[in-house]
């Protein structure tokens, strides 16, 4: 279950780098969709 948890830092590094990647990834289209939406209603 806790299997994660013997990964070395590097390992830890990694993970949370990709989630921040995705996170910022969502979020600029996110942004985008808006922005387009808002351009078009004008």
């Amino acid at each position: 279950m806790f299997g994660f948890l013997n990964l070395g830092p590097w390992d830890l590094f990694v993970i949370c780098y990709l989630v921040l990647v995705i996170f910022i990834v969502i979020e600029w289209t996110h942004k985008r969709k808006n922005s387009h939406y808002i351009s078009m209603i004008r």
